[in-house]
């Protein structure tokens, strides 16, 4: 058996064409990423708190990952400032209000 030859896969980024300037002057330049872990709730109806900030599980830290590869790669553009903020309700209390604020434009 013959071995088959590698292929080549071309970046989508490589591809496309740049945007016009008139588009690019509406382009989002900043982003506010909020990772949230939800809450466990007991039988009636609490929020489950962890004291000591124990995670069961590791969710949120493949999720940091994953998106800290992404922003490495430029896979949101080159221009795009992010701002990630993790977020675990079980032992972080969540600013909703100051989430939402953030999302308003300046």
């Amino acid at each position: 058996m013959t071995p088959e030859p590698e292929v080549e896969i071309p970046s989508p980024r490589a591809s496309r064409p740049p945007l016009p300037a008139r588009l690019q002057d509406n382009m989002l330049k900043k982003l506010n990423l909020y990772l949230i872990k939800p809450s466990n709730y007991d039988e009636d109806g609490y929020v489950i708190r962890h004291w000591r900030g124990v995670l069961p599980s590791n969710t949120l830290a493949c999720l940091a990952g994953l998106t800290e590869d992404v922003l490495r790669q430029n896979g949101l553009g080159e221009s795009l400032e992010v701002n990630v903020q993790l977020l675990d309700e079980a032992v972080d209390f969540v600013p909703v209000k100051r989430i939402c604020n953030s999302a308003a434009p300046a």
